[in-house]
């Protein structure tokens, strides 16, 4: 009982957050009611930024503000879910090469776009938010041609694996491969980060 006091506390407190900053509703008071027919998902904009440094911030402090130049440079698309605030997330980098390296892969399909960190605020999780977004993510890919989407899943979140299989994906290979990324800190110089992790693909 007391768990569910403590989250319907916190829907209500980002909801009451956007009401009294952006001074416009942003649908019922718990997230968990959405409904998806008016749920906004498109790719982010400049003024989308400080909307989802406050309600989705990171620990890696400019990946939105990154995502945002990837995507102006052509190289990615990020797409977000709004519901009056920023709930979700995912984002689509369009030459796998670009974030893996793929010599240490089998071959992959021509076209094979990575795709990554599709993320959804635990407020809004339940009401079919990620499904929509996975969705729009995978038609605009095929949309732009491409052949396949490679995917990373942490080795500490199993559940993200049985998701993926549930969806289509299939393993890659059977190894355990280092994956490693930039990230802007707070202070704005770049640091490294990786984690372990299994690739998998989705071919259409």
């Amino acid at each position: 009982m007391r768990r569910i006091f403590y989250y319907a506390a916190r829907r209500g407190l980002y909801a009451f957050r956007a009401w009294r900053e952006y001074l416009r509703p942003v649908g019922p008071f718990f997230f968990k009611n959405i409904r998806l027919e008016d749920l906004e998902i498109s790719p982010v904009r400049e003024q989308d930024i400080p909307l989802l440094e406050r309600f989705l911030p990171s620990k890696h402090a400019g990946k939105h503000r990154d995502r945002l130049a990837a995507q102006k440079e052509g190289k990615a698309e990020y797409l977000i879910a709004r519901y009056g605030i920023p709930v979700g997330y995912v984002y689509t980098i369009w030459k796998a090469g670009d974030a893996v390296r793929l010599e240490e892969l089998p071959p992959l399909p021509e076209r094979a776009v990575y795709q990554e960190d599709l993320y959804i605020h635990p407020a809004a999780r339940g009401a079919g938010v990620g499904g929509l977004l996975w969705k729009t993510a995978r038609r605009r890919v095929q949309e732009k041609g491409h052949s396949a989407i490679l995917a990373t899943v942490m080795l500490t979140n199993p559940a993200m694996e049985a998701t993926h299989s549930r969806l289509g994906y299939r393993r890659v290979d059977d190894k355990v491969h280092e994956y490693r990324a930039e990230y802007t800190d707070a202070s704005g110089r770049k640091r490294a980060w990786s984690t372990r992790v299994k690739y998998f693909i989705l071919e259409f």
